[in-house]
């Protein structure tokens, strides 16, 4: 027992807690039961243990309870007997259990004061409340399976606190009015159509949720709109704002996100008679225009007017909004600090953009914008910068000026170059310029020491590929502290990295480029693969890829040796190479099916397209399939390695280069296989991992590895 026990007689005042919470209890102990010996006890907490059932004499033992709380039991009633504390029981907690059943006993608890039944499998509540609950202040019976509040409930004229979300509610009792002095109203997460028109008479609501129902329309008058501070409508089917928001002048958040919404949508004076706002989401609508007295709101310090929808679930459409402009004051807004304006139709931004002097958030991506106004350099506090899908062809020249950048993503725009100022954004972490038009390679971000994801794809690079090392990790364990029975890994993304150069092919148009300046390991990665960047870069989430390119060597060398490959051992392998049936395959008959698409390589080659789970995994990759085309066959006194657990498309292109005698990278699993390719295809095993389960047999030549 954690709290004292009350036994002196003859001082029945003092009062005393029994706490046994929290002990997998279950049932209470029998020394608990006594009768006579905690007549004074006022508290009773049970929460927390694996009690099935109350005993009937609880009541009895404990004639004097004020607070019962048995949440997080597994109760699947409550004893009638509590009726028995009908004259001092003022708080009940039984949440978190498995109740399908209240007994009519309970109404007779008529000094009873909050009631927290959240959390069970309650379908009805008839018959469980009475006409005389009056002194109710707080009922919590959110997370059941309620279909209808009952009519007895608009007898709690004093319940302050209604919690009822996440229920099964499709209409309330016509007497909900009565309720005169409720000020926190939850229902959100029902399938509630309307609301009744007593709603409109209760004067006391501070918060009002109904979010995530079915209703199309509010009350056109709300006696309760001058105190409410926070109105939570979002999720509904509201295709327009009802009259009481002009009268709210105390409101401090609002969220009407994702509704029909059109037009205007707020009342033209809503800046000015709700200025005490600092939330305000009107996102996923189809909202055309902004009152201008919206910049009237100096305490709005978020403002959301984009998409509803998290950015790992979008499509190719739109969410947003359809507002094509700001209103010219739109820098009023002082004290904004985050600002969500994606999937919207801007086309440009007012001058004022830039007074905003306090904002640290900016998300535009799937805009029209083609240009900045200069005074958008004067962000001084920017931190976050999203631009995706605009059609930006240049930046302003004194971009460099927002110093506190971490976070760019311009990719999927027209910029043809960056201005000489971006050099000076060296604290950027992110930065995303895939799919641009950029001619000259951004050699100043070889200085970005903070960078950490960098994505260069999709330009117009022309450069000399020159002397570009190669690295990868291998798997190491950590040293082992003297402390018995330990265990642990070194993290492999802070292992010293291990690499050799790799000198590239070159082409004619090489000849004529500078070569490129040492490279960190994330700039490599950038440039010849493209580092994960967690946005939807184009249409369904996927990045388009140039794979022709990668791969159409590799092919026509293929083809060119189809005859000497027809006398060469067949290569087969157990879970590495392919399914059984690639297993009877001869060479030949893989050329065959090569040569078949070799004009759509894209029809053979990995997906072309970028899956967001699959470069999850990959993420740290040093190198990948796309280095092959441009490794050379005099390369072959390097060591080759050769990675197991391989997608089929990596099974593919490792028969390829086993034939034409090149090395092989990747470091997906950390696992290697050393090789040393002899004349004869013959393969010589080296240093296996201890521990790894895979096989590897090419003709015969491997035992079971």
């Amino acid at each position: 027992m954690a709290g004292s026990v009350c036994v002196e007689e003859d001082d029945p005042h003092v009062n005393s807690v029994v706490d046994m919470s929290s002990r997998d209890l279950e049932e209470v102990p029998f020394e608990y039961r006594v009768v006579g010996r905690f007549h004074c006890v006022t508290q009773l907490l049970l929460q927390f243990n694996s009690i099935v059932s109350l005993p009937d004499d609880l009541p009895i033992v404990f004639p004097a309870l004020e607070t019962l709380n048995v949440s997080g039991n597994e109760l699947e009633t409550l004893p009638d007997s509590l009726s028995l504390l009908k004259d001092s029981l003022q708080t009940l907690s039984a949440a978190e259990n498995v109740l399908h059943h209240i007994p009519e006993g309970l109404k007779k608890l008529v000094h009873l004061r909050v009631l927290r039944l959240r959390g069970n499998k309650l379908v009805r509540l008839d018959n469980v409340f009475g006409t005389n609950m009056t002194n109710m202040r707080e009922l919590y019976i959110d997370e059941n399976q309620l279909v209808r509040l009952p009519s007895e409930l608009c007898f709690m004229t004093a319940l302050e606190i209604l919690e009822a979300s996440d229920n099964k509610l499709t209409y309330l009792p016509d007497c909900f009015g009565n309720l005169k002095m409720l000020k926190v109203l939850n229902l959100s997460n029902n399938q509630l159509k309307e609301v009744p028109s007593s709603f409109s008479q209760l004067p006391s609501l501070i918060t009002l949720d109904i979010s995530n129902n079915m209703l199309s329309s509010m009350p056109n008058q709300l006696v309760s709109s001058y105190c409410l501070q926070s109105v939570f409508l979002n999720d509904n089917l509201l295709t327009v704002m009802s009259e009481w928001f002009s009268n709210t002048s105390q409101l401090q958040e609002l969220d009407i996100s994702n509704n029909s919404l059109e037009g205007d949508a707020l009342p033209q004076a809503f800046g000015l008679q709700s200025p005490n706002v600092q939330f305000l989401s009107l996102a996923g609508n189809h909202v055309t225009r902004l009152p201008e007295s919206l910049c009237n709101m100096s305490h709005l310090r978020e403002l959301k007017l984009g998409s509803t929808i998290p950015e790992i679930d979008r499509r190719a459409f739109q969410n947003g909004n359809w507002l094509h402009s700001l209103p010219e004051e739109f820098g009023g807004l002082v004290s904004l600090e985050r600002l969500w304006l994606d999937e919207n139709k801007l086309n440009c931004l007012p001058q004022s953009f830039g007074s905003l002097s306090h904002l640290t958030f900016v998300d535009m991506c799937q805009n029209l914008l083609s240009e900045l106004p200069d005074s958008f350099c004067n962000l001084s506090a920017l931190v976050t910068l999203y631009l995706s899908r605009n059609q930006l062809s240049v930046l302003p020249p004194d971009f460099g000026k927002l110093s506190q950048l971490l976070e760019v993503r311009l990719d999927n725009n027209l910029l043809e170059m960056l201005p000489k100022s971006f050099e000076e954004l060296t604290q950027l972490k992110t930065l995303d310029l895939f799919c641009n038009k950029l001619r000259d390679f951004p050699r100043f971000l070889v200085n970005f020491s903070q960078l950490s994801r960098l994505d260069l794809n999709n330009n117009l690079f022309k450069f000399n590929s020159d002397d570009v090392p190669l690295s990868f990790c291998k798997k190491q364990y950590a040293s082992r502290p003297d402390v018995e029975g330990w265990k642990g890994k070194a993290r492999v993304d802070i292992l010293p990295m291990e690499g050799q150069k790799v000198i590239l092919s070159k082409t004619e148009s090489d000849e004529a480029c500078e070569p490129l300046v040492e490279m960190s390991d994330v700039f490599r990665r950038a440039l010849f693969k493209g580092q994960s960047i967690w946005k939807s870069h184009s249409q369904s989430g996927k990045r388009p890829v140039d794979a022709s390119s990668i791969f159409k060597s590799c092919l026509r060398e293929v083809i060119q040796f189809e005859d000497t490959m027809d006398n060469q051992a067949d290569l087969k392998s157990d879970g590495v190479f392919g399914s059984k049936q690639d297993y009877d395959k001869t060479p030949a008959d893989a050329v065959d099916s090569m040569r078949s698409v070799k004009d759509s390589p894209e029809n053979w080659l990995p997906p072309c397209e970028e899956d967001w789970d699959a470069e999850i995994n990959e993420n740290n990759h040093a190198t990948d399939v796309q280095f092959l085309d441009s490794l050379s066959a005099s390369q072959s006194q390097y060591k080759d390695q050769v990675v197991v657990n391989l997608s089929s498309e990596q099974r593919a292109m490792l028969r390829l280069t086993l034939e034409k005698g090149l090395p092989y990278y990747d470091v997906k699993d950390q696992f290697y296989i050393n090789v040393a390719l002899q004349t004869e295809k013959s393969m010589v095993k080296q240093d296996l991992p201890v521990g790894l389960t895979q096989q590897l047999i090419v003709e015969g030549q491997f035992d079971d590895l």
